[in-house]
């Protein structure tokens, strides 16, 4: 069985993670495919935006504990190198794509699963999904970009909060905090994720992975470095068909 399944619709790549008697919990095996299903729909022309959630009751309840038990008497290292390998690579490519990538959390939200989850560029989440750090209970440390991720959205008390406190947040709360965009009603999350990115297909696809990367390097930059980064964007853009595509549509608009 496909530990990720790949759906299209419409310019619209939906990749679901696929282990839902684990909660989909993150091992070996679905990190190497979440890893390369993003390559390959992300250098798809045909795919606008990708779509990521999960099988049955929760998004993904974190790192695959019963897999990494395995290999406790042998090396338990080589566990972690390979998982983190791929669960790494899946996380950078996200934010690297130069599409937008939305997140359709369908219930927990935790650890390595929660990582993966904010590793997206919007977020929806069922009324009754939550959000988890659990790296504590495991007995390990904040992975996939979180210690990256987390402070730079709530800042460093809330999320040194979220760690040592052990928090688990409603979607609510979630979104109150800053961590996600919207919350919707369960039965009606991939309604409104897809109907979010169907609209995100018809706009400028060039000029959003443009903004994608000058809100990450920004996040690490001065703002003199940003604002010539922005600079040599804008003048970028001057050239591309699109652009000049869309003044003309804006202009006319703005006519009427």
């Amino acid at each position: 069985m496909k530990e990720v399944l790949v759906e299209r619709q419409d310019g619209i790549s939906i990749l679901t993670l696929n282990r839902p008697d684990t909660y989909n919990a993150l091992g070996i095996a679905i990190a190497e495919q979440m890893a390369n299903a993003i390559i390959d729909e992300g250098t798809d022309d045909e795919v606008k935006v990708i779509v990521i959630t999960g099988a049955g009751k929760a998004f993904s309840g974190g790192g695959d504990i019963k897999g990494m038990s395995e290999y406790l008497d042998s090396d338990p290292v080589l566990f972690f190198k390979r998982l983190v390998m791929y669960l790494d690579a899946a996380i950078l490519d996200i934010t690297r794509l130069e599409k937008p990538v939305l997140c359709a959390v369908n219930g927990i939200a935790a650890g390595a699963g929660l990582s993966l989850a904010l590793s997206c560029d919007m977020l929806f989440a069922a009324e009754s999904a939550r959000f988890d750090a659990a790296y504590h209970r495991a007995g390990v440390v904040p992975d996939g970009g979180a210690s990256f991720i987390i402070p730079r959205t709530v800042g460093y008390h809330r999320a040194i909060e979220l760690i040592l406190a052990d928090r688990s947040l409603t979607a609510q709360e979630a979104m109150e905090w800053g961590l996600i965009n919207r919350v919707v009603p369960d039965d009606r999350l991939m309604e409104e994720t897809l109907a979010f990115a169907r609209r995100l297909t018809q706009g400028p696809l060039s000029a959003f992975g443009t903004a994608k990367r000058l809100f990450l390097e920004g996040m690490q930059s001065s703002l003199e470095t940003t604002l010539e980064l922005e600079r040599q964007a804008i003048a970028a853009r001057g050239r591309l068909p699109e652009f000049r595509e869309s003044v003309k549509r804006f202009v006319e608009r703005s006519k009427r």
